[in-house]
């Protein structure tokens, strides 16, 4: 038992399934007599109390507690190294071990082994997994909001793998940022290898009125030097509404969802993050459209031929598939898999939370969406495992995949979400999927994990 509390929380909020926190009062664990009463009595009672509570809570595994304050709060993860005691009379304790997610396991389907990410925060996220020039790099965006600064900001970290394309064996560089606020990619960031020796990376958002963030750019680097060396931005689809994006959203220059003007045609905002693959010789961009002001989150590419420029953009089709507001694609990841292509994406969709997967022959009609990862849905429209991944194997007519994914993605907004020492939130966790006898015609259905 610690004295002092965990972090904030809402009063009588939170749910046992889906957040990483939540609060129920003494009333609500009939307590009424502690209720602002502070006797050795009433605290022994409370504790007693609320520890039935969080055995009863799936997600509670630490709580803080208090009869002055009429509280119980708990939490999924909690520090007890760095309890806050601005509040006083609060005690917390730990009634169930947190458990690190990404163990060895070895099923007859699949094995899992954690990735050892050095220096990785727990507000990382959009990881991306680049094997280039014989080395192989781990980027990943970090928030870099303030308190006093509202409006969104990014920057890019480098993790780095010196002279190795395996991720599990490897030395790093010490982690670095390399794509600063000031560059203006880092919110959508994708990133390729051309030519086995220089990284391209992606980015950028356009919005009304802005001098500076006027569509998605491209910047190239040697990738045999680092730091590595970013060249201007080159501008490669702008935010004109006449590229053929689909965008119902509207945001002014700092980033505030302000009223659409009727007749107007939007700025493309490009607000989640991209993907870039190579497929037949041409180039496909992946990014977000917004069919609707608010939530049914979809997806848009566009298609750049040798020697051409990128082509309008078209909303990807899958079979069985509605759109509509509450089936939200977060993200969307595409790879090569012998003649085909295999999409794999975060989703909510039809109010189930999971990694799905889907194949295509063009890179714009789908598949049915399969799911191969179930998760938790939170803020109704988002779940906290994301793919980052996937690699295709192909040995004496044996296909293996290995499915790179993040689990405890930092999504939840709340009063400490400007802390990056993990205080609060569960350790975000990066493990490899070793997926085995893959079927050649179905590889979704031999993906499924759980």
């Amino acid at each position: 038992m610690y004295r002092g509390y965990c972090a904030y929380t809402s009063p009588n909020s939170g749910n046992c399934f889906s957040d990483i926190r939540g609060s129920t009062s003494l009333k609500e664990l009939k307590l009424n007599q502690c209720i602002g009463r502070n006797s050795t009595k009433c605290w022994t009672e409370t504790k007693k109390a609320c520890i039935e509570f969080c055995q009863s809570c799936q997600n509670c595994r630490t709580i803080s507690y208090s009869p002055v304050h009429n509280d119980c709060s708990w939490f999924s993860f909690c520090s007890p190294h760095r309890l806050k005691n601005d509040v006083q009379d609060y005690r917390s304790l730990q009634h169930k071990e947190y458990t690190p997610y990404c163990t060895f396991l070895t099923t007859k389907q699949f094995t899992r082994e954690p990735v050892h990410i050095p220096d990785l925060r727990c507000d990382e996220r959009y990881l991306s997994m680049i094997r280039c020039a014989n080395s192989s790099f781990i980027f990943a965006r970090r928030e870099v909001l303030s308190k006093i600064n509202t409006k969104d900001s990014w920057e890019t970290v480098l993790h780095y793998s010196n002279h190795s394309t395996n991720f599990k064996a490897h030395k790093h560089t010490d982690t670095h940022i390399t794509l600063p606020q000031q560059m203006r990619v880092s919110h959508n960031a994708a990133f390729s290898c051309m030519n086995n020796n220089k990284l391209i990376v992606y980015g950028g958002q356009a919005f009304r009125h802005s001098k500076h963030e006027i569509g998605i750019v491209s910047k190239k680097t040697n990738a045999k030097i680092v730091p590595l060396q970013w060249s201007n931005s080159s501008l490669v689809i702008s935010g004109n509404p006449n590229t053929g994006c689909v965008e119902s959203r509207c945001l002014n220059a700092r980033h505030s969802l302000i009223p659409c003007q009727k007749n107007t045609k939007h700025t493309c905002e490009y607000d989640g993050k991209l993907h870039v693959m190579t497929f037949r010789k041409n180039i496909f961009l992946y990014t977000r459209s917004n069919p609707f002001p608010k939530g049914g989150r979809h997806v848009q590419v566009a298609i750049k031929e040798k020697g051409k420029v990128f082509s309008k953009f078209r909303q990807l089709i899958f079979t069985n598939y509605t759109q509509n507001q509450y089936n939200n694609i977060y993200f969307f990841l595409a790879y090569q898999y012998n003649k085909m292509m295999i999409g794999i994406f975060p989703a909510v969709i039809n109010y189930k939370g999971a990694i799905w997967c889907s194949t295509s022959r063009d890179g714009i009609i789908w598949s049915k969406p399969l799911s191969i990862f179930e998760s938790v849905v939170m803020n109704e429209v988002r779940i906290s495992d994301w793919p980052v991944d996937l690699q295709v194997f192909n040995s004496n007519l044996q296909v293996t995949l290995q499915l790179t994914l993040q689990h405890n993605v930092k999504i939840e907004f709340h009063n400490d979400f400007f802390q990056t020492l993990c205080d609060v939130q569960p350790p975000t966790e990066v493990c490899t999927y070793k997926l085995i006898n893959i079927d050649m015609n179905n590889p979704c259905k031999s993906m499924i994990i759980v």
